[in-house]
């Protein structure tokens, strides 16, 4: 791709480099062809390029003008919005989310989509390694992944290994190397 991304602090970016990773997500989170695919946070659209393989209804959100450029000149059967994620109307149609979310926004996030009233059929996310492992524990838990606990089953998903991440999260360091900078997390509704 012809846009190098920009490193932006303060939004907790990391770009999706590996076509293979974003291929097994997108087959781990089951999406089919006709599912609604959201990609938030989509990036250099390694991920929106591998839901456009399987489902032609995807959405891609991204915040940054020129990466979001780039996205609909590289793929013009996705819909593309230049926004940020927090701010967008949800779809009112049954929908899934696959996505690398911008780590400083990532619980933010979860609270719009694990609403009960948000018709969100599965969201399987890149996340901190931290907010992943809090927000799916047992014991202990919060108050707030108790009330997700209740609607929503929460769970953790293998590490994202580093090198397949390229890190623009602030002050541009790198977790430690014992500590993967993501996890991939999964949340499904409870049936009744």
């Amino acid at each position: 791709m012809a846009v190098r991304p920009r490193q932006r602090r303060g939004l907790g970016q990391h770009f999706l480099r590996s076509s293979k990773l974003a291929a097994e997500l997108v087959r781990a989170a089951g999406i089919r062809p006709g599912d609604l695919a959201l990609d938030l946070g989509a990036g250099t659209g390694v991920l929106t390029g591998a839901l456009a393989r399987v489902t032609p209804r995807v959405i891609a959100v991204e915040i940054d003008g020129a990466l979001a450029a780039a996205l609909r000149q590289r793929f013009r059967e996705v819909r593309v919005l230049q926004a940020d994620a927090l701010s967008i109307a949800l779809p009112q149609e049954a929908f899934k989310v696959v996505a690398n979310l911008p780590f400083d926004g990532g619980t933010a996030m979860l609270r719009r989509l694990l609403d009960p009233r948000v018709p969100l059929e599965s969201a399987d996310v890149i996340v901190d390694w931290g907010l992943a492992s809090k927000r799916a524990a047992v014991w202990p838990g919060t108050q707030l992944s108790a009330y997700w606990g209740a609607w929503f089953e929460l769970s953790i998903g293998a590490a994202v290994a580093e090198r397949r991440l390229r890190s623009a999260a602030r002050n541009g360091r790198r977790p430690p190397p014992d500590r993967p900078p993501g996890r991939a997390a999964r949340s499904r509704p409870r049936s009744p």
